[in-house]
């Protein structure tokens, strides 16, 4: 028989489950709707209901272009086989819902508070995945919560230079003259966090958790969103430590100006004008996607976040996350970051396991853009590392470092300048599925941080076998919520990233603290990377 548990939020009562004695609260609504006249406009509080709401099932992602039929239908569709949305749910606009995993309600014992920005760049993903399922890890002690935002076009479109209100004191996108203000339409995604970050101060106490120590954390887009957040006023004061997990942002993609343009090449695509942008706001969601792909096709590129990101629009967002220096708004917030060994084995696609000798150096130079000297310094001093490595081999860990780590790395020593402390990690552990194909992969990390082994049948056949490397990596993550520091009794001493030693926590089948790891090609790269 079910067994329900009950919670007084400040939008009103609800009611949720028990499972293995973990209270589960799924589809929380933190926020208003954001579907009509609401579009593209700042979150809002959503009115109180009345009796007692149902948190039983996972609320609707928001919602986005539908290719995961193309994902699942591949090798690496199978191998992540539960890191991908469950797609249990609806997909809608009116998407501003979190999910609440916790050992106990109303306690006072302030248990740790960590929440899960989901993966998928700007443009796709949800926090229903089975990987990210947050049972586990609660488990350990911390009240796990992930949120759904809005995305793509209806979190990251540019408008407030083409009309509406300008940006002024105090404005945050409403409209006290009932005049339509676009003002946080390039940064609704990102408000919206903020706007779960707000719920999770004002109820977290009565699901057990401490509101004055909340951990971001987030893998891939959800790692960019965490360093977008650490730059962001409005979320200073809502988190008190970051974790980011190959998802490394410096910069935002496109100048304001440059936002604005892709806004107006939008709006010609759908035959309206700056003057009609009221229009924009109640065009169905069929006849807007079809819009957003066609501005994926002319303006996107394979390695970015997608074309609808945050703006750096001098108010909501007034200064780069970690480009040319890391954000004084986060001082005194500790970072965990890392990446995984073999990012791009799941990212570069089929035809990169088959390059030869000969196409090796153009194939190299045409992903990172480097000249003919530096990719051969680059190859050769790989080739110094692995005497084995076959040229597909070469091409992965190089652009893995290239695309992924070498941001890590820029990222974190920022941050070592300032005072609160830098861990480094870098997940190393071979993934047995097709024959190892795929190493250790981009997002791979996730299901141990969870502690969700078994719920990735696509890993390994025998989920058992890496119980061990799960406790060490979770019980990581949970104790860096707790202190701010990864350390624990199971793994070697972790000692804080800096510049001098580049300290690094290895963690695989043998988890060791190394200085510098590669540091030779790591120099190489960065050199050309950050010149």
């Amino acid at each position: 028989m079910q067994q329900y548990v009950y919670a007084n939020t400040t939008g009103g009562k609800l009611r949720g489950a028990v499972q293995d004695e973990i209270c589960i609260f799924k589809g929380i609504p933190y926020g208003a709707t954001t579907a009509g006249a609401a579009r593209f406009m700042a979150p809002r509080k959503r009115a109180p209901w009345i009796g007692v709401r149902d948190a039983l099932r996972f609320g609707p992602a928001c919602a986005q272009l539908d290719i995961l039929p193309i994902r699942l239908n591949s090798e690496i569709g199978q191998l992540m086989q539960g890191g991908l949305d469950e797609r249990t749910d609806t997909y809608s606009e009116d998407c501003l819902v979190l999910n609440l995993w916790t050992m106990g309600m109303r306690d006072n014992a302030k248990r740790p508070v960590m929440v899960w920005c989901h993966s998928g760049r700007f443009a796709e993903g949800s926090g229903a995945g089975a990987w990210c399922n947050g049972a586990a890890l609660a488990r350990g002690d911390a009240v796990v919560v992930s949120v759904n935002h809005r995305l793509n076009v209806l979190g990251y479109l540019h408008l407030g230079d083409l009309g509406g209100e300008s940006f002024g004191e105090g404005n945050s996108g409403g409209s006290s003259t009932g005049k339509l203000n676009f003002a946080a339409s390039g940064n609704a995604g990102m408000l919206d966090i903020v706007a779960a970050l707000e719920w999770i101060r004002d109820n977290i106490a009565e699901f057990g958790g401490d509101p004055n120590n909340v951990t971001l954390f987030g893998n891939s887009g959800g790692g960019c969103k965490v360093s977008v957040l650490m730059a962001m006023p409005a979320a200073q004061g809502l988190f008190h430590k970051a974790i980011v997990q190959s998802g490394t942002l410096r910069h935002l993609a496109g100048s304001r100006l440059q936002r604005t343009r892709l806004a107006q090449a939008l709006l010609e695509d759908l035959g309206l004008s700056a003057a009609r942008l009221a229009e924009l706001q109640h065009i169905p969601l069929a006849n807007l996607h079809p819009a957003i792909a066609a501005m994926e096709g002319k303006f996107g590129d394979p390695f970015s976040m997608g074309i609808f990101t945050p703006t750096l629009d001098g108010h909501f967002l007034s200064e780069e996350p970690f480009d040319p220096h890391a954000p004084a708004l986060s001082n005194n917030i500790p970072l965990l970051i890392g990446s995984t060994r073999d990012e791009m084995r799941v990212l570069l696609g089929e035809a990169a396991f088959a390059i030869t000798v000969d196409q090796l150096l153009p194939t190299l130079q045409q992903l990172t853009g480097v000249d003919t000297r530096t990719a051969t310094l680059w190859i050769e001093l790989y080739r110094e590392i692995d005497h084995r490595a076959t040229p597909s081999d070469i091409l992965f860990a190089l652009a893995s470092d290239f695309f992924i780590r070498s941001d890590a790395i820029a990222q974190a020593q920022r941050k070592s300048l300032q005072p609160a402390p830098v861990y480094m990690y870098q997940f190393t552990w071979h993934a047995p599925a097709f024959d190892g194909k795929y190493r250790a992969a981009h997002g791979l990390e996730v299901p141990f941080v969870f502690g969700n082994v078994d719920k990735a049948p696509g890993l390994c056949a025998a989920p058992a076998q890496y119980r061990t490397l799960e406790a060490k990596i979770s019980a990581a993550w949970l104790a860096f919520a707790r202190t701010g520091n990864p350390s624990h009794d199971a793994l070697p001493a972790w000692p804080r990233y800096q510049i001098d030693s580049r300290q690094t926590m290895l963690l695989g089948d043998a988890c060791e603290a190394v200085d510098d790891p590669a540091g030779e090609l790591r120099q190489a790269i960065c050199a050309a990377k950050f010149q």
